[in-house]
C-alpha cells in the first residue's frame, strides 16, 4: 500500500466500477500512482494530496479544492477544471503538470507545462 491506508485501491474500484466519487474528501492523503481515468470527482477535496504519477485523463475535477495538491508527472488530458470565477471548463492539454505558485485568498491553479501554463484565480 505504500502509506495510502488502502485509499488508492478502494479509489481505484470505485472508479472501475463507475462509482461517482463526487465530493470525496482525499486531502493530505498519499495517493501516488492512482489511477483514476474517466473519474466523476467533482466537487472532492484534494487539497494537499500527494497524487504524482497519477492518471486523472478525462476525469471530472469541476469544482474540486486543490490548494497545494501534487499533480508532478500525472495525466490531466482532457480533465475539465471549472472553478466558480470560470465559467467554462479549462482543460489540461499536458500530460506533465506540476503546481508553482499559490496566492492567499485565490484558487489555487497555477501549474507549469512544458510549453504553456494555465493560470486561474480569482479576478
Amino acid at each position: 500500500m505504500g502509506g495510502s491506508g488502502g485509499r488508492i485501491e478502494a479509489l481505484s474500484e470505485l472508479n472501475t466500477d463507475s462509482v461517482p466519487l463526487v465530493g470525496v474528501d482525499v486531502s493530505k492523503a498519499f495517493l501516488q500512482g492512482v489511477s483514476l481515468p474517466s473519474a466523476r470527482s467533482l466537487r472532492s477535496n484534494f487539497n494537499e494530496a500527494d497524487e504524482r504519477n497519477s492518471n486523472f485523463s478525462s476525469a471530472d475535477l469541476s469544482y474540486a479544492l486543490l490548494n497545494g495538491e501534487n499533480f508532478r508527472n500525472s495525466d490531466l488530458q482532457r480533465a475539465p477544471l471549472v472553478v466558480p470565477t470560470s465559467p467554462t471548463p479549462i482543460f489540461a492539454e499536458r500530460i506533465s503538470v506540476m503546481p508553482i505558485s499559490q496566492t492567499p485568498g485565490s484558487i489555487p491553479l497555477t501549474w507549469e507545462m512544458p510549453t504553456s501554463a494555465v493560470s486561474i484565480g480569482k479576478r
